[in-house]
């Protein structure tokens, strides 16, 4: 007997460890999960955008009038003094060049004109040899009523035909001025471009200098060259860098929380972050195009700098990055965001209990920005949650951190 025992004692353990092992490895087993704790602090939520910088006043010059532009020899970064210096010159454009049929047009033109001006020679002579007779008559006039050959109402009435007479000689005189006038008229309208002589009779170029209107900086020139242009066309960008303001396009959706005065950081411009406030939401959406090419409701923000005062090397046109601040939680119970997921319309987390099993929790959200959430109901500071629970985690299973695994 004992033989027997000896013989198959160690078939039995093996037996026994084997059983024991398959029923070992049938045992759920805890699952490996992340853990953050529940804890009291201050959540921010913000808005983060991209904005630019831009002068708070920015004036841009434009030609007055049309004509040819001179270089412009300002640079960008040039100092200018408001109504002293000249910062662009026009002067006048030659005239445009004549095709034929036009050449055609104003030569008949002219030809009536030199006509008309000989009509008016022809009929000044006529006026002057009526005018010399009339003189004449006078004259005889004049000297039989000396001699009481005629009455005095004769010599009146050769007066006044000799005056009659010079005043149609002067209307005539001045009707070849008209069509002497005329004639030049239709030869200037057959002037061809030149591009020589814009000087005036004194000999001084005929310019129109445009000053700046107001002190500050060139920031931008936008015609350089010689060139024709026209009225109102830009020429310049005039305004003073060290009065900066940001511009932000933020999405209507994102705008109605945004509330005048509110706090802002600006981060991401070469230095170190600077705070600014919120002066100005825009009243107007305007319909921008993404890059996606989807089209967007945006409204411009307007921040100003803390102290009405930009950092030293900001310019005008430069890329930020703003962080408005829309809502503040003091003294909040704050969760992880990976903590959170939706189910039935409710946010819930696993939280773990004494015994490490994860217990499903529905929670009450009250705010949340990238990375936390303050919970109003629903746990307490210093319950353990599951982060990025994945599919083996359930209500009621056994997890265990990594940590301490």
């Amino acid at each position: 007997m004992l033989r027997f025992v000896r013989r198959h004692l160690v078939s039995l353990v093996l037996g026994v460890l084997l059983i024991g092992g398959i029923v070992w490895a049938l045992l759920p087993q805890p699952v490996l999960v992340d853990l953050a704790p529940v804890v009291r602090g201050t959540l921010v939520v913000t808005i983060d955008e991209e904005g630019e910088t831009e002068v708070r006043d920015l004036y841009t010059v434009s030609a007055p009038i049309t004509g040819r532009l001179l270089r412009v020899t300002l640079d960008p970064g040039d100092q200018v003094i408001g109504g002293e210096t000249v910062v662009a010159t026009l002067e006048p454009v030659d005239p445009g060049f004549l095709d034929r049929r036009l050449v055609a047009e104003r030569q008949a033109a002219l030809n009536a004109a030199e006509a008309a001006e000989a009509l008016a020679q022809a009929e000044l002579q006529r006026t002057i040899a009526v005018r010399d007779l009339a003189r004449q008559t006078y004259d005889r006039t004049a000297a039989l009523a000396d001699r009481g050959t005629v009455s005095l109402a004769a010599l009146d009435q050769a007066a006044a035909e000799l005056r009659s007479r010079r005043a149609e000689v002067a209307a005539a005189q001045a009707a070849l001025d008209v069509r002497r006038r005329q004639r030049e008229g239709a030869e200037a309208a057959l002037m061809e471009p030149t591009g020589v002589d814009t000087a005036g009779p004194e000999g001084e170029a005929c310019c129109v200098p445009v000053r700046s209107p107001t002190d500050g900086v060139v920031l931008r020139v936008l015609a350089e060259s010689e060139t024709v242009i026209a009225a109102g066309s830009p020429v310049l960008e005039i305004g003073d860098p060290s009065d900066l303001q940001v511009v932000v396009d933020l999405l209507s959706m994102d705008a109605v929380r945004v509330a005048p005065t509110a706090p802002v950081t600006i981060t991401d411009w070469g230095g170190p972050d600077v705070t600014a406030t919120v002066r100005r939401v825009d009243p107007l959406g305007v319909t921008r195009v993404s890059a996606l090419g989807i089209e967007e409701q945006r409204v411009d923000t307007v921040i100003d700098f803390a102290g009405d005062q930009a950092p030293a090397g900001l310019g005008h046109g430069y890329r930020v990055r703003v962080e408005i601040e829309t809502d503040r939680r003091e003294d909040a119970l704050l969760v992880p965001l990976g903590a959170l997921f939706r189910e039935g319309g409710e946010w819930r987390v696993f939280r773990v209990d004494d015994s490490g099993r994860a217990r499903t929790t529905t929670v009450v959200v009250a705010a949340l920005n990238d990375s936390l959430a303050a919970i109003d109901a629903g746990l307490e500071a210093g319950d353990r949650l599951v982060l990025f629970p994945s599919s083996r985690v359930a209500d009621g299973v056994q997890v265990v951190s990594r940590q301490d695994s």
